[in-house]
């Protein structure tokens, strides 16, 4: 072996296949589904999918081929760089001919035509800076980890402010579409609540389904489960700001027009969480999610009904403390959830105009009716003066999430 000469390991690095074909044809069929989408063929949507399919599948592999050549990839860096600006023209074309219902997929070309366009540039720079490019990136992806793991409040103060502004205006995109920003949160310093989703899932004929979001029951596996709860965590993560002086009146009128009044906003509580601005990822997603939820919500009596509407609630479920089992309180009181209103959909992820005067964003209170009401003397002779817990109140659960979406005073949480 080593009396080999150099054109022998060459023509041994050769690929099997030319690249440049295999790249040409696979960027034509993805401009072919890009073509076709623009059809009005009841079919275009799934032979789009199937052309597009095809074609980064073949860009990929023709890229593929070209890389296993080591000797060429690193020596010809003009080549491999057009072949890479081909690749990101392809996800790119890819991106723009799939259907509105495939936005995540659509999202993640274009994730992927970025990459692609660094890498082209990474290809085209000389060693040096390539290397210094590189090391910027792992850099990069380990001071993004870091904000992740500084925008949690200590149990006596807020989060620091210099952190919290980074991670919401700079690195949390990036956290989040490479799923690193969720574990950080689970114990630093103490585990927040559980976030979840509902869906009151109104068919045309009148019929009402409740939906969740992660739904155990309806998860075939934990990978499912993680996925769900983490698209449920990632709404949890709102845009901070401060309604304006008309949206608080827009709430007020709001709260008027259900019976029984949902009361005023919670006093002691900062408006800043009584109204949580999901931003435009989350609007983004809650889209998405009120189509998906519109596609596989089954009918209660198996008819084919189409869906009318879907009003959207976000949750949160406090950790009791230890005494609320000691006081025999069920671990899912309705009192430990928090809900926000999302807002009420169609079928196609549009949301209704109304809801923009219907109490959107703002919390929905869920209390016993005593909580308002002081006791009337001290509990008990050890303890002068003292004030009642959350989990020694008695009274009636008045959960105005189910009367805000139509159901009456519903102690259960959906």
């Amino acid at each position: 072996m080593s009396h080999l000469d150099s054109e022998a390991l060459a023509e041994m690095d050769a690929p099997w296949l030319s690249p440049a074909p295999v790249i040409y044809a696979g960027l034509g069929i993805t401009a072919l589904g890009w073509i076709a989408s623009m059809t009005k063929v009841q079919v275009a949507p799934t032979l789009t999918a199937i052309l597009v399919s095809v074609g980064l599948l073949c860009v990929g592999v023709g890229l593929a081929l070209h890389l296993s050549k080591t000797r060429s990839a690193i020596e010809n860096t003009f080549t491999t760089s057009v072949w890479w600006l081909l690749a990101a023209a392809a996800t790119f074309i890819g991106s723009f001919a799939l259907e509105k219902s495939a936005d995540s997929m659509s999202a993640l070309l274009n994730l992927f035509t970025l990459v692609a366009v660094f890498a082209a540039l990474l290809s085209a720079a000389p060693p040096g800076y390539r290397l210094v490019g590189i090391s910027l990136l792992i850099a990069w992806h380990f001071f993004a980890i870091f904000t992740a793991t500084q925008i949690i409040a200590p149990p006596a103060g807020p989060p620091p402010w210099l952190a919290s502004q980074v991670w919401t205006r700079v690195t949390r995109p990036y956290l989040q579409i490479t799923h690193l920003n969720n574990a950080y949160h689970f114990y630093a310093p103490e585990p927040g609540p559980v976030s979840l989703v509902w869906f009151r899932v109104k068919f045309e004929d009148g019929e009402v389904v409740w939906e969740r979001l992660p739904n155990h029951a309806k998860c075939s596996n934990h990978i499912e489960r993680r996925r769900m709860a983490g698209i449920a965590s990632t709404l949890s993560q709102s845009m901070p700001g401060q309604p304006t002086a008309e949206q608080i009146r827009l709430r007020d009128d709001a709260a008027r027009g259900y019976d029984p009044v949902i009361p005023p906003r919670p006093q002691g509580v900062p408006l800043d969480l009584q109204w949580r601005d999901p931003g435009q990822l989350g609007r983004m997603l809650i889209e998405s999610m009120a189509r998906y939820v519109a596609r596989t919500t089954a009918h209660p009596n198996n008819e084919k009904v189409p869906v009318a509407s879907i009003k959207i609630y976000r949750g949160e479920c406090s950790h009791p403390p230890v005494e609320h089992f000691h006081a025999g309180r069920d671990p899912l009181d309705p009192t430990l959830f928090r809900a926000w209103y999302l807002g009420e959909y169609d079928p196609e992820g549009k949301l209704v105009e109304a809801s923009t005067r219907d109490m959107l964003y703002w919390m929905i209170p869920i209390f016993r009716s005593g909580d308002d009401v002081p006791p009337a003397g001290p509990l008990d002779k050890t303890r002068p003066g003292a004030v009642q817990e959350p989990w020694e109140r008695g009274g009636k659960i008045m959960n105005f999430l189910r009367i805000h979406a139509g159901d009456g005073n519903k102690e259960d949480m959906p």
